[in-house]
This record gives structure tokens, sequence and C-alpha cells, in this order.
């Protein structure tokens, strides 16, 4: 099967999103889902970034897909990319970002801030201590924590944080703010695939 083309606005994503890892080269995969041939998503990976036992990934093309508003009536204005770090051990972390990736376009609903996407890093992991993914604005990425203007669509990134099932719970009771903030207080390492849980 030939390689689909690149669109120009998804080099410029390539291109920015390299320059925010802060990285000299990075390396993409393809992956495709399983039941759907057509529906295909990048992986670009920054190894050693941010640091040297870790690696940085983003996804490049789910901005390709809109969302629909959150009144239900158009599109939202802004498309989406996923990012995530974690141990550079951890090798199918691109397989769980693609993942994600597939079932925000597949479910057709808006994600955003305080969104959580449950098993999808187990899946993948299956021995972490923390199998969700809560998505959340990238803070510790400068330069993927804004929109971003292109030709044909603005785009903005979610940082997937893998949280424990305790703390899945707390998310959904108490929200995403009180979430945040007991990780914050507990000094949580986000990259830690085996850390405690914060509840």
């Amino acid at each position: 099967m030939p390689t689909p083309k690149v669109s120009a606005d998804n080099r410029a994503l390539a291109k920015h999103v390299k320059s925010a890892f802060q990285v000299e080269a990075v390396q993409v995969a393809t992956f495709t889902h399983d039941t759907d041939a057509k529906l295909a998503v990048d992986v670009l990976t920054a190894v050693g970034a941010p640091d040297a036992d870790l690696n940085s990934y983003s996804t490049i093309g789910l901005s390709d897909h809109a969302m629909p508003a959150a009144d239900g009536d158009g599109e939202f204005p802004v498309r989406i990319e996923l990012c995530m770090a974690g141990p550079v051990t951890a090798e199918t972390l691109p397989n769980a970002l693609a993942s994600a990736a597939f079932h925000i376009v597949r479910s057709g609903r808006l994600h955003a801030p305080g969104d959580v996407l449950e098993g999808y890093l187990a899946a993948y992991v299956p021995d972490t201590t923390v199998p969700h993914l809560y998505l959340t604005a990238p803070f510790f990425i400068e330069d993927l924590n804004q929109t971003l203007e292109l030709g044909a669509k603005d785009v903005t990134w979610l940082l997937a944080v893998p949280i424990s099932e305790g703390e899945r719970k707390l998310l959904a009771e108490k929200g995403d703010e009180a979430l945040e903030d007991l990780l914050e207080a507990k000094e949580v390492d986000i990259f830690d695939l085996e850390r405690d849980s914060a509840v």
C-alpha cells in the first residue's frame, strides 16, 4: 500500500512539534485502525525528551478530523492533536496514543480538557498502575500549550496523563480541578507508569 501523501499543514504541524520538543531529529510512524483501513494517524516520537530516560510523543493528523461544537450545531472551531511523554522503555506508548486518537475520531463528540479515556493505556501497558488517560493542557510544553494557526485549520494539543482508577473516581466525583490540585500537592511523577495512586 503506498504511503499517503502528507498535507502541507501536517508537515507544518510536525515541524512545530519537533521544535516544541527541542530535539534535532524525530521518528514518525503511521498507525492504521484495526477495522477501518481508511482511518490512519501518524505518531511523532522525540527520543530523549524532555529527559534522557523519557520519550515525548504527538499525533500528527488527528486534527484532520473535526469535532462537533459543544451545542451540536456545526463543528468546533479548533482541531486537536494528542501528546504525552513516558519512559523510553515503554515502547507501546505510540500505539496507545494512536488508539486514543482513533477513539476520538470515531466517537463523534467533542473532547476537551477534563475528559478521560478509560483503559487506553492498560490495553498496551498491561502491568501499569495508571490505566486511564486523562486529557489536559500540555502545561510543561509551552509551544504546544497554545493554538497553532495553519492554512486550513487551527490546532491545539491535549496532554494525555496516565491516571489510576482511584484518581479517575476522584475526577468523576469532584472534577478536574480537584484531581490536578491533588496531583500537584503530592508531586506526582506523571511519567511514571508504575507509580502509586495519589488517592
